[in-house]
Protein backbone atom coordinates (compact mmCIF):
# COMPACT_ATOMS: atom_id res chain seq x y z
CA UNK A 1 0.00 0.00 0.00
CA UNK A 2 3.17 2.37 0.30
CA UNK A 3 6.62 2.13 -0.23
CA UNK A 4 9.71 4.09 0.16
CA UNK A 5 11.82 4.98 -2.46
CA UNK A 6 15.60 6.47 -2.23
CA UNK A 7 17.26 8.80 -4.20
CA UNK A 8 20.82 9.47 -4.27
CA UNK A 9 23.54 11.45 -6.10
CA UNK A 10 26.24 10.56 -9.02
CA UNK A 11 28.34 9.13 -5.85
CA UNK A 12 25.56 7.05 -4.79
CA UNK A 13 25.50 8.83 -1.30
CA UNK A 14 21.81 9.22 -0.24
CA UNK A 15 20.12 12.86 -0.66
CA UNK A 16 16.51 11.48 0.49
CA UNK A 17 13.88 9.37 0.97
CA UNK A 18 10.60 9.66 -0.39
CA UNK A 19 7.51 7.74 0.68
CA UNK A 20 4.69 6.82 -1.48
CA UNK A 21 1.31 6.31 -1.78
CA UNK A 22 -2.04 6.01 -3.20
CA UNK A 23 -4.51 8.19 -1.28
CA UNK A 24 -7.48 5.69 -0.64
CA UNK A 25 -10.31 8.21 -1.19
CA UNK A 26 -8.82 11.08 -3.78
CA UNK A 27 -6.91 8.19 -5.48
CA UNK A 28 -3.46 10.74 -6.54
CA UNK A 29 -0.35 9.42 -5.62
CA UNK A 30 1.04 11.04 -2.69
CA UNK A 31 5.24 12.12 -2.27
CA UNK A 32 6.31 12.42 1.26
CA UNK A 33 9.95 13.35 1.14
CA UNK A 34 12.49 13.10 4.04
CA UNK A 35 16.14 13.86 4.48
CA UNK A 36 18.98 11.60 3.49
CA UNK A 37 19.12 10.96 7.75
CA UNK A 38 15.40 10.43 7.96
CA UNK A 39 14.91 6.77 6.86
CA UNK A 40 13.85 5.96 9.98
CA UNK A 41 11.20 8.06 10.65
CA UNK A 42 10.07 7.52 6.37
CA UNK A 43 9.46 4.17 7.71
CA UNK A 44 8.06 4.50 10.94
CA UNK A 45 5.73 7.21 8.98
CA UNK A 46 5.00 4.31 5.93
CA UNK A 47 3.36 2.36 8.99
CA UNK A 48 1.14 4.96 9.92
CA UNK A 49 -0.15 5.53 6.30
CA UNK A 50 -0.75 1.69 5.92
CA UNK A 51 -2.22 1.52 9.23
CA UNK A 52 -4.58 4.68 8.14
CA UNK A 53 -5.82 2.92 4.98
CA UNK A 54 -6.22 -0.10 6.61
CA UNK A 55 -8.85 1.49 8.72
CA UNK A 56 -10.35 3.63 6.28
CA UNK A 57 -10.71 0.29 3.98
CA UNK A 58 -12.74 -1.08 7.15
CA UNK A 59 -14.67 1.73 7.49
CA UNK A 60 -13.58 2.38 10.80
CA UNK A 61 -12.27 5.86 10.53
CA UNK A 62 -11.35 8.54 8.07
CA UNK A 63 -8.18 8.90 6.38
CA UNK A 64 -5.73 11.92 7.29
CA UNK A 65 -2.74 12.61 5.18
CA UNK A 66 0.72 13.07 7.16
CA UNK A 67 2.08 16.78 6.80
CA UNK A 68 5.01 17.42 5.16
CA UNK A 69 8.10 17.42 6.12
CA UNK A 70 10.08 19.42 3.73
CA UNK A 71 12.19 21.97 5.30
CA UNK A 72 12.77 25.79 3.96
CA UNK A 73 16.49 24.92 3.11
CA UNK A 74 16.07 21.80 1.65
CA UNK A 75 13.09 23.45 -0.44
CA UNK A 76 15.39 25.82 -1.42
CA UNK A 77 18.09 23.32 -2.80
CA UNK A 78 15.12 20.97 -4.77
CA UNK A 79 13.91 24.64 -6.50
CA UNK A 80 17.45 25.93 -7.34
CA UNK A 81 18.59 22.10 -8.66
CA UNK A 82 15.46 21.57 -10.64
CA UNK A 83 15.40 25.21 -12.23
CA UNK A 84 18.78 26.87 -12.61
CA UNK A 85 19.13 24.70 -15.66
CA UNK A 86 15.84 26.74 -16.76
CA UNK A 87 16.45 30.36 -15.45
CA UNK A 88 19.06 33.01 -16.39
CA UNK A 89 21.64 33.18 -14.18
CA UNK A 90 20.47 37.09 -12.82
CA UNK A 91 17.02 35.36 -12.10
CA UNK A 92 19.18 32.76 -9.97
CA UNK A 93 20.91 35.35 -8.13
CA UNK A 94 17.88 37.72 -7.49
CA UNK A 95 15.89 34.12 -5.97
CA UNK A 96 18.76 33.30 -4.08
CA UNK A 97 19.26 36.50 -2.64
CA UNK A 98 15.04 36.42 -1.65
CA UNK A 99 15.42 33.19 -0.38
CA UNK A 100 18.15 33.43 1.57
CA UNK A 101 16.88 36.66 3.29
CA UNK A 102 13.35 34.54 3.76
CA UNK A 103 15.39 31.76 5.37
CA UNK A 104 17.36 34.23 7.50
CA UNK A 105 14.00 35.64 8.95
CA UNK A 106 12.07 32.19 9.57
CA UNK A 107 14.86 29.76 10.00
CA UNK A 108 15.96 27.70 7.21
CA UNK A 109 15.08 24.30 9.03
CA UNK A 110 11.56 25.59 9.27
CA UNK A 111 8.99 22.99 7.80
CA UNK A 112 7.59 24.97 4.74
CA UNK A 113 3.75 23.25 5.71
CA UNK A 114 4.14 24.77 9.09
CA UNK A 115 4.34 27.97 7.45
CA UNK A 116 1.42 30.43 8.19
CA UNK A 117 -0.15 34.17 6.56
CA UNK A 118 1.25 35.82 10.08
CA UNK A 119 5.09 34.30 9.09
CA UNK A 120 4.61 36.28 5.38
CA UNK A 121 3.14 39.34 6.67
CA UNK A 122 5.95 39.96 8.93
CA UNK A 123 8.31 39.22 6.63
CA UNK A 124 7.01 41.73 4.42
CA UNK A 125 6.83 44.21 7.05
CA UNK A 126 10.33 43.43 7.75
CA UNK A 127 11.22 43.92 4.35
CA UNK A 128 9.57 47.21 3.93
CA UNK A 129 11.81 48.89 6.38
CA UNK A 130 14.83 48.86 4.85
CA UNK A 131 13.79 48.44 0.87
CA UNK A 132 12.18 50.34 -1.52
CA UNK A 133 8.55 48.95 -2.30
CA UNK A 134 9.51 47.40 -5.87
CA UNK A 135 12.32 45.63 -4.04
CA UNK A 136 9.74 44.17 -1.46
CA UNK A 137 7.84 43.31 -4.68
CA UNK A 138 10.94 41.34 -6.11
CA UNK A 139 11.27 39.41 -2.64
CA UNK A 140 7.78 38.80 -2.25
CA UNK A 141 7.45 37.39 -6.23
CA UNK A 142 10.04 35.30 -5.24
CA UNK A 143 8.85 33.40 -2.47
CA UNK A 144 5.63 32.72 -4.22
CA UNK A 145 6.90 31.09 -7.16
CA UNK A 146 9.04 28.89 -4.94
CA UNK A 147 5.96 27.90 -3.05
CA UNK A 148 4.09 27.06 -6.27
CA UNK A 149 6.51 25.00 -7.52
CA UNK A 150 6.47 23.24 -4.33
CA UNK A 151 3.00 22.09 -4.86
CA UNK A 152 3.64 21.16 -8.22
CA UNK A 153 5.90 19.21 -7.23
CA UNK A 154 3.72 17.78 -4.49
CA UNK A 155 6.37 18.81 -2.13
CA UNK A 156 3.19 20.61 -0.01
CA UNK A 157 0.16 20.44 -0.70
CA UNK A 158 -1.04 23.87 -0.10
CA UNK A 159 -0.26 27.06 -0.11
CA UNK A 160 0.97 28.30 3.81
CA UNK A 161 0.31 31.71 3.19
CA UNK A 162 -1.21 34.69 -0.44
CA UNK A 163 0.94 37.66 0.38
CA UNK A 164 -0.89 40.77 -2.10
CA UNK A 165 1.63 42.73 -4.30
CA UNK A 166 3.18 45.82 -2.82
CA UNK A 167 2.40 48.83 -4.31
CA UNK A 168 4.91 50.67 -6.66
CA UNK A 169 6.87 53.58 -6.24
CA UNK A 170 6.34 54.91 -9.57
CA UNK A 171 3.69 57.64 -8.78
CA UNK A 172 5.63 58.71 -6.02
CA UNK A 173 8.77 60.42 -5.23
CA UNK A 174 12.22 58.71 -5.32
CA UNK A 175 13.72 58.24 -1.76
CA UNK A 176 17.07 59.68 -1.64
CA UNK A 177 19.76 60.15 1.33
CA UNK A 178 20.49 63.32 2.43
CA UNK A 179 24.62 64.38 2.90
CA UNK A 180 24.02 63.78 6.82
CA UNK A 181 22.33 60.66 6.33
CA UNK A 182 25.17 59.89 3.48
CA UNK A 183 28.15 60.90 5.49
CA UNK A 184 26.85 58.84 8.74
CA UNK A 185 26.21 55.71 6.56
CA UNK A 186 29.91 55.97 5.03
CA UNK A 187 30.86 56.16 9.05
CA UNK A 188 29.70 53.28 9.78
CA UNK A 189 30.84 50.74 7.21
CA UNK A 190 34.07 49.11 8.64
CA UNK A 191 35.31 47.26 5.12
CA UNK A 192 37.34 49.33 2.86
CA UNK A 193 35.68 46.64 0.38
CA UNK A 194 32.25 47.95 1.05
CA UNK A 195 32.96 51.49 1.81
CA UNK A 196 34.59 51.95 -1.70
CA UNK A 197 31.52 49.59 -3.66
CA UNK A 198 29.22 52.63 -2.12
CA UNK A 199 31.49 55.45 -2.54
CA UNK A 200 31.31 54.07 -6.34
CA UNK A 201 27.85 54.03 -6.41
CA UNK A 202 27.13 57.07 -5.26
CA UNK A 203 30.00 58.46 -7.68
CA UNK A 204 28.05 56.83 -10.65
CA UNK A 205 24.95 56.23 -10.11
CA UNK A 206 25.23 52.08 -11.18
CA UNK A 207 22.96 49.92 -9.78
CA UNK A 208 24.44 47.42 -7.58
CA UNK A 209 24.46 44.47 -9.86
CA UNK A 210 26.61 46.44 -12.33
CA UNK A 211 29.65 46.73 -10.14
CA UNK A 212 31.26 43.49 -10.58
CA UNK A 213 30.87 43.34 -14.38
CA UNK A 214 31.93 46.80 -15.14
CA UNK A 215 35.66 48.14 -16.93
CA UNK A 216 37.86 51.25 -16.96
CA UNK A 217 39.28 51.54 -20.22
CA UNK A 218 41.50 54.77 -20.62
CA UNK A 219 38.81 57.25 -18.39
CA UNK A 220 35.93 55.63 -19.58
CA UNK A 221 33.77 52.93 -17.60
CA UNK A 222 32.14 50.07 -19.56
CA UNK A 223 29.30 47.90 -18.26
CA UNK A 224 26.51 45.65 -18.73
CA UNK A 225 23.27 46.89 -18.20
CA UNK A 226 22.00 44.92 -15.63
CA UNK A 227 18.52 44.49 -17.53
CA UNK A 228 19.01 44.69 -20.77
CA UNK A 229 22.55 42.87 -20.35
CA UNK A 230 23.91 44.96 -23.60
CA UNK A 231 27.43 46.51 -22.34
CA UNK A 232 26.92 49.89 -22.35
CA UNK A 233 29.65 52.77 -22.24
CA UNK A 234 28.98 54.90 -19.24
CA UNK A 235 28.61 58.80 -20.52
CA UNK A 236 31.32 60.81 -18.65
CA UNK A 237 34.95 60.15 -17.85
CA UNK A 238 36.29 58.57 -14.77
CA UNK A 239 37.98 60.85 -12.29
CA UNK A 240 40.97 59.51 -10.42
CA UNK A 241 39.16 59.40 -7.71
CA UNK A 242 36.22 57.40 -9.10
CA UNK A 243 38.62 55.21 -10.41
CA UNK A 244 40.04 54.63 -6.97
CA UNK A 245 36.71 53.86 -5.73
CA UNK A 246 36.41 51.06 -8.75
CA UNK A 247 39.65 49.59 -8.49
CA UNK A 248 38.89 48.93 -4.32
CA UNK A 249 35.18 47.71 -5.46
CA UNK A 250 36.70 45.22 -7.92
CA UNK A 251 38.91 43.89 -5.80
CA UNK A 252 37.20 43.96 -2.34
CA UNK A 253 37.36 40.75 -1.41
CA UNK A 254 40.31 37.97 -2.33
CA UNK A 255 37.79 36.46 -4.65
CA UNK A 256 36.62 39.46 -6.40
CA UNK A 257 34.22 42.28 -5.91
CA UNK A 258 31.11 41.40 -3.43
CA UNK A 259 28.65 40.01 -4.31
CA UNK A 260 25.35 41.82 -4.65
CA UNK A 261 23.13 40.51 -1.92
CA UNK A 262 26.59 40.92 0.20
CA UNK A 263 26.65 44.74 -0.42
CA UNK A 264 22.60 45.09 0.80
CA UNK A 265 23.13 43.05 4.10
CA UNK A 266 26.25 44.99 5.50
CA UNK A 267 24.77 48.30 3.53
CA UNK A 268 21.48 47.51 6.02
CA UNK A 269 23.61 46.91 9.13
CA UNK A 270 25.44 50.02 8.75
CA UNK A 271 21.98 52.13 7.97
CA UNK A 272 20.30 50.68 10.61
CA UNK A 273 23.69 51.48 12.86
CA UNK A 274 23.74 55.22 11.43
CA UNK A 275 20.01 55.20 12.79
CA UNK A 276 18.23 55.34 9.48
CA UNK A 277 15.16 53.30 9.32
CA UNK A 278 12.97 55.25 7.27
CA UNK A 279 10.97 53.00 3.87
CA UNK A 280 12.79 53.42 1.14
CA UNK A 281 16.23 53.90 2.38
CA UNK A 282 18.21 50.73 0.57
CA UNK A 283 21.08 50.41 -1.61
CA UNK A 284 18.93 51.62 -4.66
CA UNK A 285 18.15 54.55 -2.65
CA UNK A 286 21.98 55.39 -3.25
CA UNK A 287 21.03 55.61 -7.10
CA UNK A 288 18.68 58.20 -6.41
CA UNK A 289 21.10 59.81 -4.47
CA UNK A 290 23.14 60.26 -7.30
CA UNK A 291 20.60 60.97 -10.08
CA UNK A 292 19.41 64.04 -7.65
CA UNK A 293 22.76 65.46 -7.66
CA UNK A 294 23.61 65.10 -10.91
CA UNK A 295 20.47 66.76 -11.84
CA UNK A 296 20.87 69.94 -10.25
CA UNK A 297 24.86 70.12 -10.99
CA UNK A 298 23.86 69.40 -14.78
CA UNK A 299 20.34 70.69 -15.04
CA UNK A 300 20.52 68.01 -17.91
CA UNK A 301 17.37 64.98 -17.79
CA UNK A 302 19.25 63.31 -20.28
CA UNK A 303 22.41 63.32 -19.44
CA UNK A 304 20.57 61.79 -16.25
CA UNK A 305 19.19 59.06 -18.07
CA UNK A 306 22.02 58.10 -19.93
CA UNK A 307 24.32 57.64 -16.59
CA UNK A 308 21.55 55.69 -15.10
CA UNK A 309 20.77 53.26 -18.28
CA UNK A 310 16.92 53.88 -18.96
CA UNK A 311 15.79 53.10 -22.20
CA UNK A 312 13.54 56.05 -21.48
CA UNK A 313 13.72 59.68 -20.60
CA UNK A 314 9.94 58.74 -19.09
CA UNK A 315 11.73 56.87 -16.37
CA UNK A 316 14.08 59.27 -16.01
CA UNK A 317 11.76 62.27 -15.12
CA UNK A 318 10.58 61.43 -12.04
CA UNK A 319 13.01 63.23 -10.52
CA UNK A 320 11.92 66.39 -11.95
CA UNK A 321 8.71 66.04 -9.71
CA UNK A 322 10.32 67.78 -6.82
CA UNK A 323 9.57 71.36 -6.57
CA UNK A 324 11.69 74.07 -8.01
CA UNK A 325 14.70 74.41 -5.87
CA UNK A 326 14.69 71.99 -3.42
CA UNK A 327 17.30 69.47 -4.18
CA UNK A 328 19.27 72.15 -4.63
CA UNK A 329 18.76 73.45 -1.32
CA UNK A 330 19.05 69.96 0.34
CA UNK A 331 22.20 68.87 -1.72
CA UNK A 332 24.01 72.80 -1.18
CA UNK A 333 27.67 72.72 -0.83
CA UNK A 334 27.86 68.96 -1.57
CA UNK A 335 30.16 67.80 -4.58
Amino acid sequence: MASIHTKTDSKGQVVKHYLHYRHPVTKIQKRVPFPAAGLAAAQKAKAIIEARIALHKAGAQPFDDPEPTITLDEAVDLFIKARSGYLSARTVEIYSGAFDHFMDFTGGSTPVATLSQADGEAWIRHLSKGYAPSNVDIHRRAIITLLKWLIADRQIERMPFHLAKTPGMDNSLPVFFTPPQIESVLHQLKSPGLLATIQFILATGLRREEVAGSRIRGEHLHLSDAKSHQERIYPLPMSQKIQGFHDAAIHATRRGPLRATTITKEFNVARIAAGITQPGKSVHALRHTFACRKLIESRDIYLVQQCLGHASVKTTERYLKFPPGYLAEVFSGTE
